[in-house]
């Protein structure tokens, strides 16, 4: 489909545009709209949904070692003491219910969406490479983030939807090219 507007043009218009077309991949802007729409589906899906990318709850749950949370450490200052039932207990109590959402003050995830609208894109013998990071910051320390990335891999794996909808806008990015 793509190459059919390409037949009737000499050899030099093709290479011209497949020239313009390693440009336009190139610039990362490209792929912002194509990023941003799978990584806000998949932040609403971990972050609010608590949902992994298998559709199931993430995991593992949260812990049920006893911890003692302090006020700082809560978003509600009247939350803070022991809970004998871990950190579960302590999420049920700020009324974030049982389930792994990895989501207590917001930093995490906002840092999250941050990385999806501002991708790196590099062309790759493969294809094309399409990679978020999230920063390190006071907020978001490389413990934290490296421990729930690692802890919690498997939620942050595209569904079946994601890897659907990822395809799909690179398809729409790819159509643009071709014009």
């Amino acid at each position: 489909m793509y190459l059919r507007s390409m037949a009737n043009r000499s050899i030099a218009q093709f290479r011209k545009k497949l020239n313009d077309i390693t440009s336009e991949v190139n610039n990362q802007k490209l792929y912002v709209g194509a990023a941003s729409a799978v990584g806000r589906k998949v932040a609403k899906r971990i972050f609010q949904d608590g949902i992994s990318s298998d559709g199931g709850p993430i995991t593992p749950a949260y812990s049920t070692k006893p911890i003692n949370i302090s006020a700082d450490a809560s978003p509600r200052a009247s939350a803070a003491g022991k809970y004998e039932g871990g950190y579960g207990q302590f999420k049920r109590a700020i009324g974030r219910g049982g389930n792994v959402n990895l989501f207590l003050f917001g930093f995490f995830n906002r840092a999250y969406l941050a990385s999806v609208i501002n991708p790196t894109v590099r062309t790759i013998a493969q294809g094309i490479n399409i990679g978020i990071g999230i920063n390190y910051s006071t907020q978001n320390p490389r413990e934290k983030v490296d421990g729930l990335l690692s802890r919690y891999e498997d939620a942050f794996k595209y569904s079946q939807s994601e890897r659907e909808l990822a395809i799909e806008k690179n398809r729409e990015v790819f159509r643009k090219l071709w014009r």
